[in-house]
């Protein structure tokens, strides 16, 4: 699902032709790469500098119980790994804690942060709204991903009196684009990428 925030554009108008960089937001790692990996080798084919933002270090993922003390590291590694056969070297972490990331205004200050650092055309994140047809299509923590990033571009990243600090620290005010959500409920979706040539 894809919203255009800065004007009444259509969404279908988005083309890697003038995007230059993206950021994406999701709660674990490995919810971008069952979530957009084909579109995000899409961009960075066309040469478009893409970001991740992983907002929890994954430490309550899996239901293998070997190497629970070494899960931190062993996420971030297939995180690299993963992000590397796309094309994204680019990788932060909020290091929230699995299952209790909430859209705080720490949380959402951190994401303000990123957001006018990199300065993208396009955020993409999780959608906020619940499925309730897959109700493990909705974990809370990508709930609160969506939210926290939603909350963050309006008002927050354009306003600058919000958060005055950064802009103290020379993060200015940015109006951004476009924001993209994957993982939308059911008959959300109004866009569509072809990956066929990235399926490998």
């Amino acid at each position: 699902m894809a919203f255009d925030v800065s004007s009444s554009k259509s969404p279908f108008n988005a083309s890697t032709e003038r995007v230059e960089r993206v950021l994406c937001f999701t709660a674990h790692p490995d919810d971008i790469d069952f979530g957009a990996a084909g579109t995000i080798a899409a961009w960075t084919a066309a040469g478009v500098q893409v970001s991740y933002c992983i907002m929890t270090d994954g430490d309550a993922g899996g239901f293998d119980p070997v190497d629970r003390e070494r899960i931190i590291e062993l996420r971030a590694e297939e995180q690299r790994h993963a992000a590397s056969l796309v094309g994204v070297q680019d990788i932060h972490y909020l290091h929230e804690r699995d299952g209790y990331l909430e859209p705080t205004h720490e949380v959402i200050k951190r994401v303000v942060e990123l957001i006018r650092r990199i300065r993208p055309q396009i955020v993409l994140t999780m959608h906020p709204e619940r499925n309730w047809d897959r109700i493990q299509k909705s974990h809370p923590d990508h709930l609160a991903a969506g939210e926290a990033v939603t909350r963050a571009i309006y008002p927050a990243v354009e306003n600058p009196f919000a958060y005055p600090e950064l802009a103290e620290a020379g993060l200015q005010a940015y109006k951004l684009p476009w924001l993209w959500f994957i993982s939308s409920p059911g008959s959300l979706e109004n866009h569509f990428v072809d990956v066929t040539d990235h399926v490998d």
